[in-house]
């Protein structure tokens, strides 16, 4: 137990300090920093992440993945605007940590993408390779863009649901 605290410690420093690197250019004070929320997921099964916590893998071998989310740019069309448009797009910045090395995806999403969840073996998701032959996809974006009107006031409001895969 001591060692998950203290590498979820290290983490979030490494986090802070890699928030200046240029993929993160959006990112410009630790308020983006997720709080101390930690939860366990599973590999192989999907999880909708927040902005308020970290999601936490760790395998069997010790090896510990820790996904946050960062950042949220929607420019998706919403409502019945979607019928007409080709839906524009979402920008949503994760960070994952692999036994304590960064690495930091902006991952594009469609709007406009229908209510449907899609499998995690469709070669076209959005995805982040990492070490040791994992890999982070992007599944759906909450709320959905066609069933209300305008886009959420508050990124707390949003739900993002990720997949690890080996």
């Amino acid at each position: 137990m001591k060692n998950i605290a203290l590498i979820l410690f290290l983490s979030i420093i490494v986090f802070i300090l890699g928030c200046n690197n240029d993929d993160t250019s959006k990112v410009d004070d630790t308020s983006k920093v997720p709080n101390l929320c930690n939860i366990n997921i599973t590999l192989n099964e999907s999880f909708v992440v927040n902005k308020e916590c970290m999601y936490t893998y760790i395998s069997s071998d010790n090896d510990t993945i820790q996904i946050a989310l960062v950042d949220i740019a929607d420019y998706r069309d919403y409502g019945v605007v979607c019928q007409a448009s080709t839906g524009g797009y979402a920008e949503i910045s994760v960070s994952a940590f692999v036994n304590a090395q960064q690495k930091l995806k902006i991952f594009t999403w469609p709007g406009c993408d229908g209510p449907e969840e899609y499998n995690p073996n469709m070669s076209t998701l959005p995805e982040l390779q990492l070490d040791k032959g994992y890999m982070l996809k992007l599944m759906k974006m909450y709320p959905l863009s066609e069933t209300q009107e305008e886009s959420p006031e508050l990124e707390e409001e949003y739900g993002i649901r990720l997949i690890i895969m080996k």
